[in-house]
């Protein structure tokens, strides 16, 4: 038997209020966006937290980072990531 849930992202920053985020997409977006508010390039955040800075690109375009990389940027961007799964 096969169970499909919807995952829901709630994501928030000190100086942004909580939005909810549904896709890697649009965390990846999300994390870009405020990366660029920082004024931080790429590479200076994959320097920061010790990954290859094609990580943090493929995060920001929602191509995927393995979760300990995607943690350690978020929190680097000072990023909260609650998530949620719906029932069915």
């Amino acid at each position: 038997m096969s169970h499909t849930s919807q995952v829901q992202s709630l994501i928030t920053t000190s100086d942004q209020p909580t939005m909810a985020l549904l896709s890697a997409q649009d965390i990846g977006a999300y994390a870009y966006e405020r990366r660029i508010r920082l004024g931080m390039s790429q590479n200076e955040l994959a320097q920061k937290i010790g990954v290859n800075s094609r990580t943090i690109l493929r995060f920001e375009n929602g191509n995927g980072a393995n979760l300990t990389s995607v943690l350690h940027i978020l929190n680097e961007l000072g990023i909260e990531l609650l998530g949620r799964v719906a029932a069915p």
